[in-house]
């Protein structure tokens, strides 16, 4: 009779934890991306009172004869089945269904969740807001988004400028013949050491060498593979031997100062039909033709300008200040003739050779700023800009594990990985079959119905082995009373 007390107490512990989880899940039916959780129980140790027999030709076999002691709480399992979408109209908000979990970091950790609640914080970061936690993905380089890579914080501030040369749709000027001479010579780059070459045909073509060039040759042959040659005059004497078929493209021609920038040897700049020549630049470097003005960098009344070419910066005194202020524009142009043509390749990869007109040099668009980002199913941000363009910006990581419901919960819906879990698998959603919606959130996956009729098997369970406990005192209590 003793032993019934302890059995209906295992009893009323194991409901009593099997009430805890279902508390926790009626108060988790309203948390974004909860995954419910549920109590298994198995009988405990039994006692055996007698053993089973096999027959011996007289009589059968006979079972054992054991009394259980209880039962216990056997798991507390992770259901991960997926939430039902809703809507949230938040462009930034993404609900996961199928597969796989966000990635997210704090300090040095890094966590799992189903909560897509996300948004920008005031420095551009991908955020948990409640938490700050970093989400984590692949930022895109130019415009292309490289998954291979390691994973890192996602950051995209609205309001930033398009680099000079993003537009696809922008005309650019790859290459730009200029007149060949002593004071401008083209500059010809080989193993590292840079020479100048004067004589090469303005057309912009990819040349290669007739033959080889000697070592201490001050002039070469050289071949478009249209048939056309053309000699052209190396100084310093060069010093290597270069091979036959070595190409030299000059689709892109550099100017090579020779000696300061003076006003024996100026480089004129057109600025919207306003002609200026430069001085002051610093001998012997390269200046490539394909420079844009560095934001802020001119304006009204002044007589300096500054270039870049998204690395570095120049900047030039001018002969007179200049006439009003330059936007983000390109401001470098040159007029095509005969001898110097102006080489354009376009976004489709066409080229064209002008003879006549003024060009702009570089990428042309009109001042452009991110204004707002959206993302599509697979987790890719597209950045929108003020003038139109779209272009990726970075795309949501999406983590996949062997065992999901062997993760470690560490509260705020987040989750790490355990010794049951697996190692993490890092990829796009539909690497795994997920799917990203944006603009919605994972509602909780408890089913309110199923823990209504649980609480109320539980309850009865709690109860009956309550009972267990009164019955058992009773039976005692009469048998005390016996011997009165």
């Amino acid at each position: 009779m003793i032993r019934s007390l302890y059995t209906g107490e295992s009893g009323i512990k194991s409901h009593q934890s099997r009430m805890d989880v279902i508390g926790n899940n009626i108060a988790n039916i309203n948390t974004v991306g909860y995954k419910s959780s549920r109590a298994t129980f198995a009988d405990m140790l039994s006692q055996n009172i007698k053993g089973a027999s096999v027959s011996n030709g007289t009589t059968g076999s006979t079972n054992p004869e054991q009394v259980g002691l209880g039962t216990t709480v056997s798991s507390i399992d992770l259901m991960m089945k997926n939430g039902a979408p809703l809507a949230t109209g938040k462009n930034t908000d993404l609900c996961l269904s199928g597969d796989g979990l966000f990635v997210v970091r704090r300090d040095n950790e890094t966590y799992y969740t189903r909560d897509g609640a996300f948004e920008f914080d005031a420095a551009g970061n991908y955020v948990l807001p409640g938490s700050g936690h970093f989400v984590q993905g692949w930022m895109a380089k130019d415009g292309v988004i490289d998954t291979t890579g390691a994973i890192e914080d996602i950051k995209i501030n609205i309001g930033q400028a398009l680099p000079p040369d993003a537009d696809p749709n922008a005309l650019t000027i790859t290459g730009i013949s200029v007149a060949k001479s002593e004071s401008l010579p083209i500059s010809f780059g080989f193993d590292g050491r840079s020479f100048h070459m004067s004589g090469i045909p303005g057309d912009g073509k990819t040349w290669i060498f007739s033959d080889n060039v000697p070592l201490g040759a001050t002039s070469a042959q050289i071949e478009d593979g249209d048939g056309n040659t053309a000699t052209v005059t190396i100084s310093p004497a060069a010093t290597f031997e270069v091979p036959k078929g070595t190409n030299v493209d000059f689709g892109h021609l550099d100017i090579l100062t020779k000696g300061s920038v003076t006003e024996q040897y100026p480089l004129t700049i057109n600025l919207d039909g306003n002609e200026y020549t430069a001085i002051g630049m610093d001998n012997d470097l390269d200046y490539s033709l394909d420079w844009s003005l560095k934001p802020g960098g001119a304006m009204a009344g002044s007589n300096k300008l500054t270039l870049t070419n998204g690395t570095s910066d120049v900047t030039f005194t001018l002969d007179s200040p200049l006439a009003e202020s330059i936007g983000q524009t390109q401001v470098t142009s040159s007029t095509a003739s005969t001898a110097n043509p102006v080489i354009l390749t376009f976004s489709d990869g066409t080229t064209s050779v002008e003879t006549s007109g003024t060009y702009e040099i570089g990428d042309k668009f009109s001042a452009a700023y991110l204004q707002d980002a959206e993302i599509d199913s697979s987790g890719v941000i597209t950045g929108i800009y003020s003038n139109g363009m779209r272009r990726p910006e970075a795309q949501v990581a999406v983590a996949h594990f062997s065992n999901s419901a062997g993760l470690s919960k560490t509260g705020t819906s987040l989750y790490q990985e355990s010794s049951n879990s697996g190692i993490p698998v890092i990829d796009k959603a539909e690497a795994f079959g997920a799917t990203i919606t944006p603009g919605a959130l994972e509602m909780s996956n408890v089913d309110v119905a199923n823990e209504f009729a649980d609480m109320i098997i539980t309850q009865r369970g709690f109860q009956s082995n309550a009972k267990v406990i009164t019955v058992g005192d009773e039976m005692i209590e009469t048998a005390v009373n016996m011997k009165r």
